[in-house]
């Protein structure tokens, strides 16, 4: 590393609050996030390094998701999914399901709703019309 990197107050409570593990620091915070990254990598310790590097001094900055989860048994490393609707009641409450799932590991969820049936079409399993 050529330089040491020392993080405003307010980074540093952000961070601590947020992307940290218990004990952590930005050094150790980074190093974590690169070891995690490089680890499908044939020589991981020099890609481990090289990742390290380019994150503790702010050369690169991987999201939020990485930043919390990378190395962790659970949550998510994406920030954002798109996920499908379909037009039934199952499909609706399957997309609630897993939106909430998302939610819950720190993940945003985007969605094309335009395969819902338009309001006062037929339902026609059912009778009625649709809200």
């Amino acid at each position: 590393m050529t330089k040491k990197i020392k993080l405003s107050e307010n980074a540093e409570t952000v961070a601590k609050s947020r992307y940290f593990n218990d004990g952590e620091d930005w050094e150790k915070c980074t190093f974590r996030v690169a070891d995690a990254i490089a680890s499908i990598e044939k020589e991981r310790e020099l890609y481990t390094n090289k990742f390290h590097e380019m994150i503790y001094n702010m050369d690169f900055i991987p999201a939020g998701r990485i930043l919390r989860n990378a190395s962790r048994a659970k949550g998510s490393l994406m920030n954002c999914y798109v996920i499908p609707i379909g037009d039934s009641i199952e499909e609706i409450g399957q997309f609630l399901k897993d939106s909430l799932t998302l939610w819950s590991e720190g993940g945003g969820v985007g969605c094309n709703f335009s395969p819902l049936r338009p309001a006062g079409a037929a339902i026609l399993g059912k009778g009625g019309k649709s809200s």
